[in-house]
This record gives structure tokens, C-alpha cells and sequence, in this order.
């Protein structure tokens, strides 16, 4: 089991022990801590890499249910491509990491660094009560979940997009975390997969074959996409359907191979199906 808490300002019991293991990496400069809100992972494993990797994916699944969730203002004017159509991660990793005992002593060389961070821009949570719950509620569907392995892969790899700088990688992140989320690398049954939620399944199809040209562009031609956030922001409203819908599993699937093969189906021929069961029993009712 693992607890995850936030706070102003790092916990008492770690901060002597955490200041000292900064002060020994100033060549690094890392900078003021000012304005960060800090977070505690708390895990059992046994030993220094082990607990750096499970306390990570703990904090990186819950930045990746919050981001599912909760929507960003847009700024259709701004001249900065992720202010109009914003698909970067909602809450970003700080600079520093650092690994402690129960006891709040820091474990030998237990600091880890984030050598590409940039200083975000402040955040502001409009309603952090009713966001806490979301992730809450998130939480336990992924626990109840009988492939929850797999969906905390997907939620892995999806957060790991989002946290890109580079909007190209982002998109093709992306695309990777679609791939994995619904189960195949072949372009058709992809297609046809993440269309499976949508009532409009031939226009969300024509999208997503624009999308996938444009990833084609960019790995066998070397070409960033054209209006590369807004292309960011559409492959993120897919991912995001299928993960939700993986988390809610509103139909109970027991494993992983039969929601594939449910997601697979061919629904215009289920409608068709239905349809033309409503005309038997109409008629035979006279």
C-alpha cells in the first residue's frame, strides 16, 4: 500500500535532512523553492531503487487521473500555442526528489533531479475539494478494475505525454498511449477501436486518419504537423474517452482480451441487427 499527501511547505520531519542533501549539490543550482507545493509519497520496498521507481509511478498515476478530469482555460488569442490549446500536463514534477526514512533521515544519495524542468507558470485550482474527489473516485474504480495492471501502464505512458516539452513528441506520445490503450499498432483496428465510443463514428474516423497522416509525416518525413496543438489537443480528447471508459469498464469485463474484443465490434451492424428485430416483433404483434 502507499499514501500520498500534499503541503505548503515540506514536512518538518524531512526538511533539515533535505536542506543538507541540497546543499551538497549546489553546483547544480537548482534554485529557490518558492511557490511549489510539496508532496509525500509514502511506500514499503526494500531497497533505494525499488522505492524511488514505486513512489514515482504512485505520484505519476495520480497526476495522470487528475489531468483526465479537469479542464483548462483556453486563450484562443494568445501568440503561445499551449495557451490556445493547452494539453500540457496539469500538475507538473518539481526540480528535486528526494528519498527518506521513516525516520526522516535521507537515504544515501537518495536526491534525483529533473535535468530538463522549466519553471511553470503558477497554478490556480478553481475547486480543489471537488478535483481531490474526482481523483478519489478515479482511484477506486482503478483498484476495483480487474485489468488495473494494465491500465496503470496506459496511465504511465499517458502522463509521460503530457509532461513533453516538445509539442511534436507530445503528439507522437500520444498516439503511443492510443496504441496502447486500445491494444493493437495496426492502423484499421486502431480506427475502429477508438471510434467505438463515439455516436458519430465515421466524421471521429475521418479525424483520426487526419491525425495519423500527420504522425506519418512527422516519423518517415521528419515533418512537425501543422497547427500542432490544436492536433495535440483532438488526440488527447480520444485518449482520454478510452482511458475514462477503461476506469468506469461500465459493461464489467472480466479481463483485458474480452473489452478489446468488445470495443471491436462492428456496431452498425449490431444497429442494423437491432433494427431489424423491432420490425419482426412489430410485425409479429400485428
Amino acid at each position: 500500500g502507499s499514501t500520498i499527501s500534499f503541503s505548503p511547505v515540506v514536512p518538518v520531519k524531512y526538511n533539515a535532512q533535505r536542506k543538507k542533501i541540497i546543499e551538497q549539490h549546489q553546483r547544480l543550482k537548482f534554485g529557490s523553492e518558492v511557490d511549489f507545493t510539496f508532496v509525500t509519497v509514502k511506500i514499503n520496498a526494500p531497497d533505494k531503487k525499488t522505492a524511488y521507481n514505486m513512489g514515482m509511478d504512485v505520484l505519476n498515476v495520480y497526476r495522470a487521473l487528475f489531468q483526465l478530469n479537469t479542464s483548462r482555460s483556453r486563450n484562443l488569442f494568445s501568440q503561445y500555442e499551449e495557451q490556445r490549446h493547452p494539453t500540457a500536463s496539469i500538475l507538473q514534477l518539481g526540480p528535486l526528489h528526494t528519498l527518506h526514512k521513516p525516520s526522516g533521515e535521507v537515504v544515501n544519495d537518495g536526491l534525483w533531479y529533473e535535468p530538463q524542468y522549466r519553471q511553470p507558470a503558477l497554478l490556480n485550482i478553481l475547486n480543489p475539494e471537488l478535483a481531490e474527489h474526482t481523483v478519489d473516485i478515479l482511484l477506486k474504480q482503478l483498484r476495483l478494475c480487474p485489468f488495473s495492471v494494465r491500465i496503470t501502464e496506459i496511465l504511465k505512458l499517458f502522463i509521460s505525454a503530457t509532461d513533453s516539452y516538445d509539442p511534436a513528441q507530445r503528439f507522437m506520445m500520444l498516439w503511443a498511449t492510443m496504441e496502447r490503450a486500445t491494444g493493437t499498432d495496426d492502423t484499421d483496428l486502431l480506427l475502429k477501436r477508438a471510434c467505438f465510443f463515439f455516436e458519430d463514428r465515421e466524421l471521429q474516423k475521418n479525424i483520426l486518419e487526419s491525425l495519423r497522416l500527420a504522425r506519418h509525416s512527422n516519423v518517415h518525413g521528419g515533418k512537425k504537423p501543422f497547427h500542432i496543438g490544436l492536433k495535440n489537443q483532438s488526440l488527447l480528447s480520444f485518449v482520454t474517452h478510452i482511458i475514462l471508459f477503461l476506469l468506469q469498464n461500465p459493461f464489467k469485463h472480466r479481463d483485458w482480451d474480452s473489452f478489446l474484443q468488445f470495443i471491436t465490434t462492428n456496431v452498425t451492424s449490431v444497429d442494423k441487427e437491432i433494427k431489424k428485430l423491432q420490425m419482426v416483433k412489430k410485425f409479429i404483434k400485428g
